[in-house]
């Protein structure tokens, strides 16, 4: 009776470390699946933070160009009013000519 109980013990210790090593090979599994997602990560945020970088550029040109339009608009609109004052002049010198003429 000791021998097959003696029998019985090796075979629960032989299960049990089948069980640990399979317990074993899939928190090494869980383990590498961690270390890629934690290296996944770190990449995608090193990616994020350049296209954050990029955005950033990106606003300060459109902030810039805007900026350019409103100056040229604001000086295209001077134009505008000297040149109606230089049409205003020139046809106020046409008609003093022409009544000087008469």
């Amino acid at each position: 009776m000791e021998e097959s109980a003696e029998f019985s013990l090796m075979e629960a210790n032989k299960k049990s470390e089948k069980k640990h090593k399979k317990a074993e090979f899939a928190l090494n599994e869980v383990d590498k699946s961690i270390k890629n997602l934690k290296n996944l990560y770190f990449n995608k945020s090193q990616e994020l933070l350049k296209l954050r970088e990029v955005q950033a550029n990106l606003i300060g040109e459109i902030s810039g160009t805007l900026s350019a339009r409103r100056n040229l608009d604001a000086k295209l609109k001077k134009l505008k009013q000297e040149r109606e004052r230089q049409e205003e002049v020139l046809y106020n010198a046409d008609y003093s000519i022409q009544q000087m003429n008469r």
